[in-house]
């Protein structure tokens, strides 16, 4: 009964839903942890008494992918590991992170899968939010009028936009991955690499913020 009563407590206050269910394409639940509700606006007693099954949840769209990633794993023994897409009660799209591993029942031969999932919307919206900016700002610097070139610490270019293209003659795939002094004439050319790591370590703009 210890044991019982340490268990509940546990799911009560993890940000997420523990489950047992069966490996079957629905996914019916033999066990659900009380965070169901919040993920998934439906109740223990919704899961459980097989109102609704977790498999009919998933995004149609993702629906095929999980089940195929998931017997990939019980074939092989290991833990599967994945995010995809839910609809919630209210027919909200939320993403979930789940991670599981497939048991043995002791009463038959059926496989049992047990794991947790967790709601990662926020952070997908978060990671879809960033690379729409970034296609923006690359966007919006491939059509500048000006030459326009990123490089990382190390020097080497990330990003050349077409009129830089025009300016120095290389193509886009010839530029990306090299050292930005390939642009230069000498003596700058060789002395560039100090100029960035003296910025870097002072962030004094001497030669590195000024016109050269």
């Amino acid at each position: 009964h210890d044991t019982v009563s340490r268990l509940a407590t546990l799911f009560q206050n993890l940000p997420g839903m523990a489950y047992r269910r069966e490996n079957r394409e629905s996914w019916p639940m033999k066990f659900v942890s009380d965070g169901c509700l919040e993920l998934s606006g439906y109740s223990r007693d919704d899961f459980e008494q097989r109102r609704v099954n977790w498999g009919e949840l998933i995004h149609p769209d993702d629906r095929d992918r999980v089940w195929r990633e998931v017997q990939t794993a019980v074939d092989a023994g290991d833990a599967f590991e994945f995010e995809y897409r839910i609809l919630t009660r209210s027919n909200e799209e939320r993403w979930m992170w789940e991670r599981g591993r497939a048991v043995n029942s002791q009463l038959d031969q059926d496989i049992r899968l047990e794991g947790f999932v967790s709601d990662i919307t926020d952070r997908k919206r978060a990671e879809m939010a960033l690379v729409e900016a970034r296609n923006f700002f690359e966007a919006v610097v491939d059509t500048a009028a000006d030459a326009v070139i990123t490089i990382g610490a190390n020097g080497v270019i990330e990003t050349f936009n077409r009129a830089a293209q025009q300016m120095f003659g290389y193509t886009l795939e010839e530029a990306q991955g090299e050292n930005v002094r390939v642009l230069m004439p000498g003596p700058y050319d060789t002395e560039h690499d100090h100029y960035i790591a003296r910025y870097l370590e002072t962030n004094d703009a001497r030669i590195i913020g000024s016109g050269r």
